[in-house]
């Protein structure tokens, strides 16, 4: 199996066998990168037999293999393939071991709650001013977890509001509450450098 590598060590993008993946800037995209040289809908990778095809779907700053512009091509073993003028290194790493999957035993408190596939609901008690659990409110670490690289403050700053503006304009677009709590995870887990999300609803006073 392989995975990209960003040159700059700040991303990667895993490969599954089968599976296309789309790199672009748009929020959607399965790999969003947030430069200005990537189309919203940049290029397809996916994986082949001994290396990795690369498509590109019409971007305005073309993607490179090895320097080299291509719109079809296979990359091997240490290619560099630039999105733009984002460059990502190709990794050959093993298979990972299939884990069994722990289904923990459900609790008189969870019965009766039909959640949506992946989704623990919890009721938990509001006992801090303002109604939010205390389990919510550590202090951060302080380093930023988003996936955002810019060169200067300006710079992040716009980027992070291009960000706001497409998330907030694809959850305008969902009226189920699973739906839209789904669509939350999903956009934090492609913006954010984090292992688990949690997502706390509080009933208005």
């Amino acid at each position: 199996m392989f995975k990209l590598l960003s040159t700059t060590g700040e991303q990667s993008i895993d490969l599954q066998p089968g599976r296309i993946v789309v790199v672009g800037r748009a929020v959607t995209s399965d790999v969003p990168i947030y430069d200005p040289t990537i189309s919203r809908r940049h290029a397809e990778v996916s994986l082949i037999d001994g290396g990795v095809k690369v498509k590109d779907v019409g971007s305005s700053n073309g993607t490179f293999l090895n320097g080299a512009r291509i719109t079809d091509a296979v990359a091997v073993e240490n290619d560099v393939i630039t999105f733009g003028k984002v460059a990502f290194r190709v990794k050959e790493v093993s298979a990972p071991a299939a884990r069994p999957r722990v289904v923990p035993p459900v609790s008189a408190e969870f019965a009766g709650a039909k959640p949506a596939a992946g989704t623990i609901v919890r009721a938990l008690p509001v006992s801090v001013s303002g109604g939010v659990p205390a389990i919510v409110t550590a202090s951060p670490s302080g380093a930023s977890h988003l996936k955002v690289a810019a060169k200067s403050l300006e710079e992040l700053r716009e980027k992070k509001l291009e960000l706001l503006l497409e998330i907030s304009k694809e959850l305008s677009k969902q009226q189920e509450l699973d739906r839209l709590l789904d669509k939350v995870v999903e956009f934090t887990f492609q913006v954010m450098n984090v292992d688990r999300v949690s997502i706390l609803l509080l009933e208005a006073a």
